[in-house]
Protein backbone atom coordinates (compact mmCIF):
# COMPACT_ATOMS: atom_id res chain seq x y z
CA UNK A 1 0.00 0.00 0.00
CA UNK A 2 1.10 3.26 -1.17
CA UNK A 3 0.46 5.31 2.22
CA UNK A 4 2.05 2.07 4.30
CA UNK A 5 5.07 3.18 2.43
CA UNK A 6 4.84 6.62 3.54
CA UNK A 7 4.58 6.14 6.72
CA UNK A 8 7.03 4.26 7.28
CA UNK A 9 9.72 6.11 5.36
CA UNK A 10 8.02 9.48 7.04
CA UNK A 11 8.38 7.59 10.01
CA UNK A 12 12.41 7.30 9.82
CA UNK A 13 12.80 10.86 8.61
CA UNK A 14 9.93 12.61 10.40
CA UNK A 15 8.66 9.75 12.35
CA UNK A 16 5.91 10.16 10.74
CA UNK A 17 5.81 12.52 8.07
CA UNK A 18 6.56 14.29 4.70
CA UNK A 19 4.84 12.71 2.15
CA UNK A 20 6.67 13.40 -0.89
CA UNK A 21 7.10 9.51 -1.71
CA UNK A 22 4.94 8.51 -4.36
CA UNK A 23 3.81 5.06 -5.54
CA UNK A 24 1.25 5.50 -8.24
CA UNK A 25 0.98 1.71 -9.12
CA UNK A 26 -0.30 0.79 -5.33
CA UNK A 27 -2.10 3.80 -4.76
CA UNK A 28 -4.99 4.38 -1.86
CA UNK A 29 -7.12 6.60 -3.55
CA UNK A 30 -8.13 9.29 -1.20
CA UNK A 31 -11.98 10.57 -0.82
CA UNK A 32 -13.99 10.08 -3.44
CA UNK A 33 -12.03 7.05 -5.37
CA UNK A 34 -9.32 9.67 -7.53
CA UNK A 35 -6.52 7.48 -8.62
CA UNK A 36 -3.24 8.95 -9.59
CA UNK A 37 -2.08 9.46 -12.92
CA UNK A 38 1.13 7.16 -14.03
CA UNK A 39 4.54 9.03 -12.91
CA UNK A 40 5.45 11.40 -16.04
CA UNK A 41 8.92 11.20 -17.63
CA UNK A 42 11.62 14.22 -18.12
CA UNK A 43 14.63 13.40 -20.58
CA UNK A 44 17.71 15.92 -20.59
CA UNK A 45 20.30 14.67 -23.28
CA UNK A 46 18.40 11.28 -23.74
CA UNK A 47 18.40 10.18 -20.19
CA UNK A 48 14.76 9.77 -18.64
CA UNK A 49 14.13 10.26 -14.76
CA UNK A 50 10.65 8.62 -13.96
CA UNK A 51 9.06 11.31 -11.48
CA UNK A 52 7.81 10.01 -8.50
CA UNK A 53 10.91 7.85 -7.70
CA UNK A 54 12.29 8.31 -4.31
CA UNK A 55 14.79 10.62 -3.24
CA UNK A 56 17.03 10.49 -0.89
CA UNK A 57 16.77 13.11 1.49
CA UNK A 58 19.39 15.83 1.39
CA UNK A 59 19.88 15.50 5.72
CA UNK A 60 19.07 12.60 7.39
CA UNK A 61 18.24 12.93 11.06
CA UNK A 62 22.00 11.89 11.83
CA UNK A 63 23.57 14.16 8.92
CA UNK A 64 21.16 16.87 10.60
CA UNK A 65 22.45 16.59 13.54
CA UNK A 66 26.59 16.47 12.92
CA UNK A 67 25.90 19.85 10.65
CA UNK A 68 24.15 22.04 13.34
CA UNK A 69 26.84 20.90 15.59
CA UNK A 70 29.51 21.74 13.49
CA UNK A 71 27.71 25.35 12.80
CA UNK A 72 28.37 25.43 16.55
CA UNK A 73 31.81 24.38 16.85
CA UNK A 74 32.92 27.14 13.64
CA UNK A 75 30.70 29.68 16.10
CA UNK A 76 28.62 30.08 13.70
CA UNK A 77 25.35 30.43 15.67
CA UNK A 78 23.40 32.20 12.82
CA UNK A 79 23.61 29.63 10.04
CA UNK A 80 22.98 26.90 12.81
CA UNK A 81 19.65 28.75 13.52
CA UNK A 82 18.73 29.46 9.75
CA UNK A 83 19.43 25.90 8.68
CA UNK A 84 16.81 24.86 11.94
CA UNK A 85 14.33 26.60 9.93
CA UNK A 86 15.03 25.26 6.58
CA UNK A 87 14.62 21.58 7.73
CA UNK A 88 11.63 22.44 10.65
CA UNK A 89 10.34 18.37 10.09
CA UNK A 90 14.28 17.03 10.28
CA UNK A 91 14.03 19.35 13.68
CA UNK A 92 11.32 17.97 15.17
CA UNK A 93 12.30 14.55 14.15
CA UNK A 94 15.35 14.74 15.86
CA UNK A 95 14.03 16.12 19.01
CA UNK A 96 11.31 13.35 19.23
CA UNK A 97 14.20 10.62 19.22
CA UNK A 98 16.31 12.45 21.59
CA UNK A 99 17.54 9.88 23.27
CA UNK A 100 19.54 8.84 20.08
CA UNK A 101 21.71 12.19 20.55
CA UNK A 102 23.37 12.44 23.85
CA UNK A 103 27.00 12.78 22.68
CA UNK A 104 26.13 16.38 22.55
CA UNK A 105 23.95 17.56 24.67
CA UNK A 106 24.42 21.58 23.50
CA UNK A 107 23.44 21.06 20.24
CA UNK A 108 20.49 19.24 21.08
CA UNK A 109 19.60 22.25 23.06
CA UNK A 110 20.44 24.52 20.66
CA UNK A 111 18.50 22.64 18.21
CA UNK A 112 15.61 22.26 20.61
CA UNK A 113 15.52 26.42 21.67
CA UNK A 114 16.08 27.18 17.56
CA UNK A 115 12.89 25.26 16.65
CA UNK A 116 10.85 26.81 18.92
CA UNK A 117 12.10 29.96 18.34
CA UNK A 118 10.56 29.82 15.11
CA UNK A 119 7.00 30.23 16.83
CA UNK A 120 7.91 32.35 20.03
CA UNK A 121 10.54 33.48 21.91
CA UNK A 122 8.44 33.81 25.48
CA UNK A 123 9.99 31.31 28.12
CA UNK A 124 6.77 29.83 28.85
CA UNK A 125 6.53 28.58 25.39
CA UNK A 126 10.25 27.06 24.91
CA UNK A 127 8.99 23.63 25.88
CA UNK A 128 11.35 21.18 23.71
CA UNK A 129 13.70 23.24 24.98
CA UNK A 130 12.99 22.49 28.52
CA UNK A 131 12.63 19.02 27.85
CA UNK A 132 15.73 18.70 26.17
CA UNK A 133 17.29 20.33 29.43
CA UNK A 134 15.59 18.00 31.51
CA UNK A 135 16.91 14.94 29.58
CA UNK A 136 20.46 16.74 30.39
CA UNK A 137 20.20 17.33 33.90
CA UNK A 138 18.77 13.64 34.54
CA UNK A 139 19.19 11.05 31.48
CA UNK A 140 18.05 7.64 33.62
CA UNK A 141 14.61 9.44 33.64
CA UNK A 142 13.95 8.67 30.08
CA UNK A 143 16.05 5.78 29.82
CA UNK A 144 13.03 3.14 29.94
CA UNK A 145 11.23 5.33 27.48
CA UNK A 146 13.61 5.52 24.72
CA UNK A 147 14.80 1.86 25.26
CA UNK A 148 10.59 1.42 24.61
CA UNK A 149 10.82 3.44 21.99
CA UNK A 150 13.39 1.83 19.53
CA UNK A 151 11.97 -1.85 20.67
CA UNK A 152 8.35 -0.59 18.91
CA UNK A 153 10.24 1.34 15.71
CA UNK A 154 12.25 -1.68 15.05
CA UNK A 155 9.27 -3.37 15.44
CA UNK A 156 7.34 -1.43 12.80
CA UNK A 157 10.40 -1.18 10.78
CA UNK A 158 10.42 -4.80 10.13
CA UNK A 159 6.41 -5.29 9.54
CA UNK A 160 6.03 -6.62 13.25
CA UNK A 161 2.39 -4.01 13.65
CA UNK A 162 1.18 -6.56 16.43
CA UNK A 163 4.36 -6.40 18.09
CA UNK A 164 4.58 -2.57 17.94
CA UNK A 165 1.53 -1.84 19.14
CA UNK A 166 2.14 -4.06 21.82
CA UNK A 167 5.02 -2.27 23.43
CA UNK A 168 3.72 -0.25 26.47
CA UNK A 169 5.13 3.38 25.46
CA UNK A 170 2.34 5.23 27.79
CA UNK A 171 3.69 2.93 31.14
CA UNK A 172 7.40 3.92 29.89
CA UNK A 173 6.82 7.51 30.29
CA UNK A 174 8.97 9.13 33.31
CA UNK A 175 6.93 9.89 36.66
CA UNK A 176 8.94 13.04 36.95
CA UNK A 177 8.30 14.79 33.73
CA UNK A 178 7.82 18.52 33.39
CA UNK A 179 6.40 17.81 29.72
CA UNK A 180 3.45 16.92 27.55
CA UNK A 181 5.52 16.15 24.95
CA UNK A 182 6.29 13.03 25.48
CA UNK A 183 3.16 12.11 25.94
CA UNK A 184 2.22 13.71 22.30
CA UNK A 185 5.15 11.37 20.95
CA UNK A 186 3.85 8.09 22.58
CA UNK A 187 0.12 8.74 20.88
CA UNK A 188 1.54 9.56 17.87
CA UNK A 189 4.17 6.77 17.30
CA UNK A 190 0.71 4.55 17.96
CA UNK A 191 -1.52 5.78 15.82
CA UNK A 192 1.33 5.36 12.94
CA UNK A 193 1.71 1.42 13.70
CA UNK A 194 -2.42 0.91 13.90
CA UNK A 195 -2.28 2.88 10.82
CA UNK A 196 -0.10 0.42 9.38
CA UNK A 197 -2.01 -2.50 10.86
CA UNK A 198 -5.14 -1.35 9.60
CA UNK A 199 -6.78 -0.65 12.53
CA UNK A 200 -7.46 2.76 11.24
CA UNK A 201 -10.05 3.63 14.69
CA UNK A 202 -7.43 2.82 16.63
CA UNK A 203 -5.22 4.92 15.05
CA UNK A 204 -7.68 8.05 14.86
CA UNK A 205 -7.95 7.37 18.27
CA UNK A 206 -4.31 7.63 19.24
CA UNK A 207 -3.86 10.41 17.01
CA UNK A 208 -6.76 12.33 18.79
CA UNK A 209 -5.42 11.95 22.31
CA UNK A 210 -1.67 13.39 20.96
CA UNK A 211 -3.65 15.82 19.77
CA UNK A 212 -4.97 16.43 22.84
CA UNK A 213 -1.95 16.58 24.60
CA UNK A 214 -0.79 19.42 22.29
CA UNK A 215 -2.53 21.61 24.67
CA UNK A 216 -3.01 24.31 22.14
CA UNK A 217 0.72 24.25 21.28
CA UNK A 218 2.76 22.92 18.88
CA UNK A 219 0.93 23.72 15.85
CA UNK A 220 3.59 22.75 13.33
CA UNK A 221 3.60 19.04 15.24
CA UNK A 222 -0.25 19.39 14.82
CA UNK A 223 -0.95 19.93 11.70
CA UNK A 224 1.22 16.44 10.76
CA UNK A 225 -0.77 14.62 13.47
CA UNK A 226 -4.50 16.58 11.81
CA UNK A 227 -3.26 15.33 8.17
CA UNK A 228 -2.54 11.49 9.80
CA UNK A 229 -5.91 11.51 12.09
CA UNK A 230 -7.90 12.59 8.63
CA UNK A 231 -6.51 9.64 6.54
CA UNK A 232 -7.59 7.43 9.61
CA UNK A 233 -10.57 8.34 10.05
CA UNK A 234 -11.31 8.49 5.66
CA UNK A 235 -10.56 4.57 6.38
CA UNK A 236 -12.84 3.83 9.38
CA UNK A 237 -15.42 5.65 6.67
CA UNK A 238 -16.19 9.01 8.63
CA UNK A 239 -15.93 11.22 5.99
CA UNK A 240 -17.02 14.09 7.44
CA UNK A 241 -14.91 13.96 10.36
CA UNK A 242 -11.85 12.95 7.82
CA UNK A 243 -13.15 16.70 6.03
CA UNK A 244 -12.80 18.52 9.10
CA UNK A 245 -9.57 17.04 10.60
CA UNK A 246 -8.16 18.05 7.00
CA UNK A 247 -9.67 21.73 6.94
CA UNK A 248 -8.12 22.11 10.79
CA UNK A 249 -4.80 20.63 9.70
CA UNK A 250 -4.19 23.12 6.75
CA UNK A 251 -5.42 25.99 8.69
CA UNK A 252 -2.74 25.31 10.95
CA UNK A 253 -0.37 24.89 8.47
CA UNK A 254 -1.62 28.07 7.10
CA UNK A 255 -0.72 29.93 9.86
CA UNK A 256 2.92 29.20 10.16
CA UNK A 257 3.08 31.01 7.06
CA UNK A 258 2.56 34.06 8.62
CA UNK A 259 5.23 36.85 9.86
CA UNK A 260 9.34 37.36 8.81
CA UNK A 261 10.13 34.21 9.36
CA UNK A 262 7.56 31.50 8.26
CA UNK A 263 7.71 28.06 9.38
CA UNK A 264 8.14 26.55 5.36
CA UNK A 265 7.74 23.05 5.21
CA UNK A 266 7.45 21.05 1.84
CA UNK A 267 6.86 17.88 3.69
CA UNK A 268 4.13 19.14 5.94
CA UNK A 269 1.83 20.63 2.25
CA UNK A 270 2.76 17.58 0.49
CA UNK A 271 0.88 15.06 3.27
CA UNK A 272 -1.89 17.92 3.23
CA UNK A 273 -2.20 17.78 -0.58
CA UNK A 274 -2.42 13.80 -0.28
CA UNK A 275 -4.51 13.75 2.12
CA UNK A 276 -6.91 16.36 0.97
CA UNK A 277 -10.94 15.31 0.27
CA UNK A 278 -11.94 15.07 -3.41
CA UNK A 279 -13.96 18.13 -4.19
CA UNK A 280 -12.84 20.29 -0.78
CA UNK A 281 -12.09 23.17 -1.50
CA UNK A 282 -8.80 24.79 0.02
CA UNK A 283 -9.48 26.78 3.37
CA UNK A 284 -9.31 30.72 2.89
CA UNK A 285 -6.27 30.99 5.19
CA UNK A 286 -4.48 29.21 2.45
CA UNK A 287 -4.75 31.44 -0.33
CA UNK A 288 -4.20 34.75 1.77
CA UNK A 289 -0.83 32.78 3.09
CA UNK A 290 0.41 31.61 0.17
CA UNK A 291 -0.77 35.18 -2.01
CA UNK A 292 1.81 37.07 0.84
CA UNK A 293 4.72 35.15 0.32
CA UNK A 294 7.60 36.19 -1.82
CA UNK A 295 11.13 35.56 -1.83
CA UNK A 296 12.01 38.98 -2.37
CA UNK A 297 10.59 42.74 -3.49
CA UNK A 298 10.97 41.62 -7.07
CA UNK A 299 9.25 38.29 -6.31
CA UNK A 300 5.72 39.05 -7.90
CA UNK A 301 2.76 37.08 -9.11
CA UNK A 302 -0.92 37.88 -10.09
CA UNK A 303 -2.80 37.15 -6.90
CA UNK A 304 -5.96 35.63 -9.55
CA UNK A 305 -3.41 32.26 -9.92
CA UNK A 306 -4.38 31.02 -6.36
CA UNK A 307 -8.45 31.96 -7.05
CA UNK A 308 -7.94 29.82 -10.51
CA UNK A 309 -5.25 27.03 -9.80
CA UNK A 310 -4.89 27.59 -6.10
CA UNK A 311 -2.82 23.50 -6.50
CA UNK A 312 -0.58 25.02 -8.63
CA UNK A 313 0.42 28.13 -6.41
CA UNK A 314 0.76 25.76 -3.58
CA UNK A 315 2.75 23.21 -5.70
CA UNK A 316 4.94 25.96 -7.27
CA UNK A 317 5.90 26.92 -3.23
CA UNK A 318 7.02 23.31 -2.83
CA UNK A 319 9.19 22.81 -5.19
CA UNK A 320 10.94 26.57 -4.38
CA UNK A 321 11.01 24.90 -0.95
CA UNK A 322 12.51 21.66 -1.94
CA UNK A 323 15.09 23.36 -4.06
CA UNK A 324 16.68 26.00 -1.03
CA UNK A 325 16.98 22.64 0.67
CA UNK A 326 18.58 21.19 -2.20
CA UNK A 327 16.29 18.27 -3.13
CA UNK A 328 16.44 18.44 -6.77
CA UNK A 329 14.41 15.71 -8.04
CA UNK A 330 11.53 16.30 -5.15
CA UNK A 331 11.18 20.17 -6.51
CA UNK A 332 11.19 19.00 -9.94
CA UNK A 333 8.23 16.66 -9.20
CA UNK A 334 6.58 19.78 -7.97
CA UNK A 335 7.23 22.02 -10.20
CA UNK A 336 5.86 19.47 -13.19
CA UNK A 337 2.43 18.99 -11.01
CA UNK A 338 2.35 22.55 -10.92
CA UNK A 339 2.56 22.91 -14.10
CA UNK A 340 -0.34 20.68 -14.92
CA UNK A 341 -2.11 21.99 -12.05
CA UNK A 342 -4.81 23.68 -14.26
CA UNK A 343 -6.07 23.67 -17.67
CA UNK A 344 -5.67 27.06 -17.65
CA UNK A 345 -2.86 27.70 -21.16
CA UNK A 346 -2.22 31.67 -19.55
CA UNK A 347 -2.13 30.36 -16.52
CA UNK A 348 0.37 26.79 -17.45
CA UNK A 349 2.54 29.40 -19.50
CA UNK A 350 2.62 31.74 -16.36
CA UNK A 351 6.64 32.84 -15.57
CA UNK A 352 6.16 32.64 -11.93
CA UNK A 353 5.12 28.68 -12.37
CA UNK A 354 7.70 27.62 -15.74
CA UNK A 355 10.81 29.47 -13.92
CA UNK A 356 11.07 27.37 -11.03
CA UNK A 357 10.47 24.02 -13.36
CA UNK A 358 13.62 25.73 -15.02
CA UNK A 359 15.85 26.08 -12.20
CA UNK A 360 15.05 22.63 -11.05
CA UNK A 361 15.85 21.01 -13.89
CA UNK A 362 19.06 22.86 -14.23
CA UNK A 363 20.00 22.11 -10.33
CA UNK A 364 18.48 18.34 -11.13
Amino acid sequence: MRFASILLSTTASFLCVACSLFEPSRVTPPLGGVQTAAPSQIRFGGGGTVLGDVQQATYTPERFFQKVATYLKEGRTGSAARFVQRYPDVALEVLRAAGSYRASPETLIFIASSYDGLRSTREDTMHWTSLARERVAFPERFEAYDRERKRALSAMFEGYFDEASSVDLMGALPLERHSHLLDMDAWHLRGVVELLNNKPGKSATAFDNAITQSGNNHPHHVAYLMALSSDALRRDNKFNHAVDAWREGVVLAASLLEGNSPIADPALWEMLMYVKPVDSPWPDDVGIRFNALRTGPWDEHPEELYEAAPDRLILTWISRWRLQRGEGQAALLAARRAEAATLDDALRDSPFVTNESCACAIMF
